[in-house]
């Protein structure tokens, strides 16, 4: 039976001008379960449900200061470090992340730029190879119609701007399908969150590229479960959560869902 003794301290600011949430957290598991590859050739790999003790150590926060009502600016990041006692890394742990966000609206219209840099990761398991870092920059633009009393957000939203290699270092299929290069998409629908632009639960999509991308959303935000998929295993999670930019945080690797897109 898998069990865990949790530390976790979380330092937040709610309120005045500047705000912050910071946590710091240490996982100490007894026959933590796991997918272990015992062995690969070329894309086939031969894979091992097993257990054995781990620790799981990181830190995550964001610090925002808010310049004036309808103008703001976040720092993010995130890190997390897992090794299997006395048998080095555990395989398909994110790499460090560190970013910014400039958010901003004027009357109905707002928008966001953001910048993040997501290092390389060295720290591999046996059959693992390293993942080299990339910079993300995405920006979102919108507008929110009033209809009836009820918000319609109409955006449009542009990824990976750099049109930069991306590989996702949680994937099993990471070479052979890297994140998606430089995309445009517009849509409609109605804001999920009123104060973030291009936040909508959709209601019409399109699409400004044609090149296959693989879609990973986070599924929870839960604690625990963070890197339980990461590593092979469906977490028992049902809370849902995401970042804003779609890819998961150290606070968000909970179930995954992947989806190819063509």
């Amino acid at each position: 039976m898998e069990t865990a003794n949790t530390l976790e301290l979380t330092f937040r600011k709610t309120t005045g001008p500047t705000t912050f949430s910071i946590s710091a957290f240490r996982h100490d598991f007894d026959d933590y379960i796991y997918a272990r590859t015992l062995d690969q050739v070329e894309d086939f790999r031969l894979i091992e449900y097993t257990q054995a003790d781990a620790e799981f150590t990181g830190i995550d926060g964001e610090v925002r200061h808010r310049f004036s009502p309808n103008f703001s600016a976040t720092v993010f990041g995130d890190y997390v470090r897992a090794e299997v006692d006395g048998a080095g890394n555990l395989p398909r742990i994110p790499a460090a992340r560190l970013g910014a966000r400039l958010d901003g609206g004027w009357n109905q219209l707002s928008g966001n730029l953001e910048y993040y840099r997501v290092f390389e990761q060295d720290r591999v398991a046996d059959f693992e190879t390293e993942t080299p870092g990339y910079d993300m920059l995405n920006a979102t633009l919108a507008y929110d119609l009033r209809a009836g009393g009820d918000g319609v957000q109409v955006y449009v939203r542009g990824t990976n701007l750099l049109d930069e290699l991306a590989l996702n270092h949680t994937s099993f299929i990471k070479d052979a399908a890297p994140c998606a290069a430089a995309t445009w998409c517009s849509g409609c629908g109605w804001p999920s969150d009123p104060g973030r632009a291009g936040q909508a639960a959709p209601v019409a999509a399109s699409s400004g590229s044609l090149s296959s991308s693989t879609t990973v959303t986070a599924m929870s935000a839960l604690t625990l479960p963070r890197v339980r998929k990461m590593s092979g295993i469906t977490s028992t999670a049902s809370s849902r959560g995401s970042s804003s930019n779609g890819t998961p945080s150290a606070r968000q690797m909970g179930a995954m869902e992947v989806k190819k897109e063509t």
